[in-house]
Formats: structure tokens, sequence, C-alpha cells
């Protein structure tokens, strides 16, 4: 993995490889500040994830939960169904709203991601808030929305693919 900086400005952009598998994600300036490899990239592990701070692992621990773990096997995160839990307590909400115009959110506004269209499995564009970028924490947490965008991505496509009878 490369040289991975902290995002600086808006917007953060994921692009996909390799079968939607591998994940980059850019800030405003181009800077790459996330590398991940997802689902068969990263097994067992559900995803694993590098930024500034090292490299990150998530694992499915129950049917609806996911822990995520630092470089050095610390608990950094829990995410269940709808939240984002970070290892000092703070929880941010995690929705996404809309049909074919699909936002996903984290927090009150930190991110707002839209898939890029067409075909809508190859990213999303990511505004983030000014309160987004002055955390200390921003990198971990657009690792995991882009990660978490990118999982809600393939899900609804895999849905509307299975309601249109493909």
């Amino acid at each position: 993995m490369s040289d991975l900086a902290l995002p600086a400005s808006s917007p953060l952009t994921g692009s996909t490889r390799k079968k939607r598998r591998l994940l980059t994600l850019t800030d405003g300036s181009g800077a790459t500040v996330a590398e991940a490899r997802l689902g068969k990239e990263a097994t067992p592990a559900a995803a694993i994830f590098a930024i500034a701070g090292g490299e990150h692992r998530i694992e499915r621990t129950d049917r609806a939960e996911y822990t995520v773990t630092g470089p050095s096997g610390e608990h950094v995160a829990v995410y269940r169904k709808k939240a984002l839990t970070l290892a000092d307590g703070e929880v941010l909400e995690w929705h996404s709203s809309g049909f074919a115009g699909t936002r996903f959110r984290l927090g009150e506004n930190l991110w707002v991601a839209k898939p890029r269209w067409p075909p809508p499995l190859r990213g999303f564009r990511a505004e983030v808030s000014p309160a987004f970028l002055a955390r200390e924490d921003r990198a971990l947490l657009a690792a995991l929305a882009g990660i978490l965008t990118q999982w809600g991505i393939e899900t609804e496509a895999a849905m509307e693919q299975i309601g249109s009878g493909g």
C-alpha cells in the first residue's frame, strides 16, 4: 500500500477495482487517504484497510455486528446496524436515504456520500463537513464510512437485481 495521507479536503472519492474488492479513497486534493481489501480479498476478515495510522481489520462478530481492530489488535470501533460506536464510546448514526438518489450518511452530516452513476458499482463521492475535517480520527472515520458506503451500494444493487428478476 502506498503512502497514505490524512483527509485534508472535501470531497472524498471512493473508487473500486478488481471486481469491487479493492477500494481506494482519495481526498479533494487527490491524496490517497485509505486503501481497503473487501470480501474475498480480505478473507478471513470482512475487510482490511490501511490509513496513515496503520493497517486495521474489520471482523464479523455476530450476524449484524462487526468489530474494528487497530494495528496492535486494539479495539477501535464496533458497527451494529445503523450505528458506529468508537472505542471512546462516541456513537455515530449510519443511515441511507432515497431510492435512485441514495445517500449514505455518518453522524450529523459528517459524511454524505452518493454513488457514482453509471455504473452504480464503481465507487462514490462523499462530501465531508468542516467538523469531519477537524477531527483527529478523520482518517479512521473516512475509511470506515467508505467501506460502509461501498457495502451499502453493493447491497442496494443486489436488491435491485433481485427485484428486476436478474
